[in-house]
């Protein structure tokens, strides 16, 4: 486990890790040029490299006070509302619909289950598909834009969507 502590210093956590003089540790700070060994042989070496904190892989802006924080979260079908401690974002159409839908089902479901429901029964399962991957990408950069936690809507890669609470988070449905 890696994470921040006070004055920006980043602190690894792993249990049977050993310093490069193998002196056994529980937690490590990792600064520029430190090497230490996992209890499987692997050798890493920190290094240091600058960059703009606002940005992730994509390149997308975060804000990443808002990224793990308590949501609250309200659908009303075509319009959701995601509340955080600073601000509330806004998502509508088919992107809010497929929010509603998830939290309507509350529990990991098949994909198409969400796309029949917006899209009907009578729609070939290809174009079904299409209109599923389009709507879900453009609900999930919204999300990404807004700084809110990418596993929001969270793939099992298996078929399987679900709206994915953390502790904390409430879902009020007020749709029909």
């Amino acid at each position: 486990m890696v994470s921040v502590r006070e004055g920006g210093l980043w602190l690894l956590t792993l249990r049977g890790s050993v310093t490069q003089e193998g002196i056994p540790v529980d937690s490590l700070h990792l600064l520029p040029g430190v090497v230490f060994e996992l209890c499987s042989g692997v050798r890493l070496r920190v290094r240091g490299i600058q960059v703009d904190p606002r940005l992730n892989s994509a390149g997308v802006t975060l804000q990443p006070s808002l990224r793990h924080e308590r949501l609250d979260i309200v659908a009303s079908y075509d319009s959701v509302q995601l509340h955080t401690r600073v601000k509330t974002i806004r998502v509508v159409g088919r992107p809010a619909q497929v929010l509603t839908q998830l939290a309507e089902f509350g529990c990991p479901v098949e994909w198409w289950r969400v796309a029949e429901a917006l899209w009907g029964r009578d729609v070939d399962r290809t174009v079904l598909r299409r209109r599923w991957d389009r709507v879900l990408s453009l609900l999930r950069a919204r999300l990404a834009v807004a700084g809110i936690r990418p596993n929001l809507v969270a793939s099992d890669g298996k078929g399987l969507v679900e709206l994915l609470r953390y502790p904390g988070d409430s879902i009020t449905i007020e749709s029909l």
